[in-house]
This record gives C-alpha cells, structure tokens and sequence, in this order.
C-alpha cells in the first residue's frame, strides 16, 4: 500500500495519475503472476508448499532491495 505513495512522491503534479496507474498495473502483474507460478509449483511431483513460501520470501526480499535503494531520493520538482 505504501509503495504508490512512495512511488508518487517521485513524480510531478502533472504525472502522478499516470505513475499510480503504471504502479497498480505492475502489482497486478506480479500478484498474477505469481499465482500462476504456484498454481504450476503445486503441480509438479514431489511440491513441497514450504518452497512456496520460499518463492514468496524471496520476491519480497527482492522487492525490499529495490525499494531501498531509492530511499534517499528527493523528488525532482
């Protein structure tokens, strides 16, 4: 949820309904697929669902990784 706000912040006045809707494009995108990763993992012999839990914590690491490098940013505008 934070990370549209974090993302318009550096955006100017006239751009941010554009970046709030390239952001909700990309978190339904990676939400999608995601579950379609999963739903394929839970097919495959010998699935463990903890390796879904794996694959989760580690694109949330990533992401975390990403996020902080922008985080001593200053907006342009």
């Amino acid at each position: 949820m934070l990370l549209g706000v974090a993302g318009l912040d550096f955006t100017s006045k006239k751009a941010v309904g554009t970046a709030a809707g390239f952001i909700g494009l990309f978190g339904y995108l990676g939400r999608t697929a995601l579950s379609k990763v999963v739903g394929w993992l839970s097919k495959q012999p010998g699935f463990h669902w903890e390796q879904s839990l794996y694959l989760i914590i580690g694109a949330t690491l990533i992401a975390l990784a990403l996020l902080a490098v922008t985080w001593s940013w200053k907006p342009k505008a």
